[in-house]
């Protein structure tokens, strides 16, 4: 359940957009940093909010790498996972000691720290 505050928040940005939907990102992140995760229920929540169905958003959530669809550490440590980064930087995840796997196709939960994939383009110095 959302809080009132965040509740009336929410509504009034959505209230004062032309088209609700723009702000799916925004109420996302807000939810998110509620529930410290977007939960099933808050994809619900928000999405009701948006006039939207639950599966339109989640389909928008699953696309964004910073929206995290379950519980994360208290850290979240990006880590570029692309062709670019590994040719010409040496694997920041070989250098953390809590790594344990040389590959990260999915969230690594060390503890309170977690590590996931980020998919940018590194600057090529």
């Amino acid at each position: 359940m959302i809080p009132e505050p965040l509740l009336k928040k929410l509504q009034k940005q959505i209230a004062g957009s032309e088209h609700p939907r723009e702000l799916a990102v925004d109420v996302m992140y807000a939810l998110q940093h509620h529930y410290g995760y977007l939960s099933d229920e808050a994809v619900v929540e928000g999405a009701g909010l948006l006039g939207m169905t639950p599966l339109e958003l989640e389909e928008l959530a699953t696309f964004y790498d910073f929206i995290y669809r379950e519980p994360v550490g208290k850290y979240v440590i990006h880590v570029c996972d692309s062709a670019v980064c590994w040719m010409f930087r040496a694997p920041i995840s070989h250098r953390l000691s809590w790594r344990k796997t040389p590959h990260f196709p999915e969230r690594y939960h060390g503890g309170r720290n977690v590590l996931a994939p980020a998919r940018v383009l590194c600057r090529l110095l």
